[in-house]
């Protein structure tokens, strides 16, 4: 029975090393995850410094077609947020209650997730606590629901020191969607930063038109309704901050 050539890998992996006073760059060479009979591989000297010539030796049976070499990119260092009292508009805000830029969205810190986004930031936040700005969920409450379970859903959400989750008022919603220039702006914004954008229908407000009834903003027409509160709409979270 034939053997099958395989295609092996070598990735040169950048460390560095300080000698005394003096950095020194050297490279360890190790063989590419997956690459078959990996054991078999070794290279002289390793690690070696750098312009250092290496050998690499395989003493297995397969057959060899092609050894490619390749230096690893350096690891990307955690990003470092920043209080929400300083942070800008479109910048995401973690589970820690910190703000991140945008580009940092794939490399927060460990157990840290994106959790909103801010869109508004000024001093009248419609809050007697928090004043300095708005930011609003990445993601919808799970399904649609009635007025009262929609504030209800806001308002347990895992609170942040010197921020509280709540349901928009009509007052806030307006603040965001001028912030982010037209309601089609804020409501398709998310994936952007990592989220999911808004549907273009009936979002509840905490507002109330009546004893019975509550204001609710039209994503698809960009319009103010109300509604019965018994009736189901999709919620979306804010925080106040």
């Amino acid at each position: 029975m034939s053997i099958r050539q395989k295609v092996f890998s070598i990735l040169a992996l950048l460390m560095m090393a300080a000698v005394g006073a003096r950095a020194q760059t050297t490279y360890t060479v190790t063989v590419k995850g997956g690459t078959e009979d990996a054991a078999r591989w070794s290279a002289n000297p390793n690690p070696a410094g750098e312009g250092q010539g290496v050998t690499v030796k395989y003493d297995g049976t397969k057959k060899v077609k092609r050894v490619t070499t390749a230096k690893k990119a350096a690891a990307h260092p955690q990003a470092e947020g920043h209080a929400l009292t300083a942070a800008a508009l479109g910048e995401i805000v973690g589970s820690d209650g910190m703000a991140y830029a945008v580009a940092d969205k794939d490399n927060l810190p460990t157990f840290v997730t994106a959790v909103a986004m801010i869109a508004y930031v000024g001093s009248e936040a419609e809050h007697p606590t928090y004043k300095h700005g708005l930011a609003i969920a990445l993601s919808d409450e799970s399904g649609k629901m009635n007025w009262f379970d929609a504030k209800g859903a806001c308002e347990r959400k895992a609170a942040f020191n010197g921020a509280a989750w709540m349901l928009p008022s009509e007052n806030q919603w307006n603040t965001m969607i001028s912030a982010a220039g037209s309601y089609t702006a804020l409501r398709d914004g998310f994936v952007s930063v990592g989220g999911t954008n808004m549907q273009a229908d009936y979002y509840w407000s905490s507002t109330e038109y009546d004893s019975y009834s509550a204001w609710l903003y039209n994503f698809s027409l960009g319009s103010w309704p109300y509604d019965l509160k018994d009736n189901d709409h999709y919620v979306r979270a804010c925080l106040a901050f």
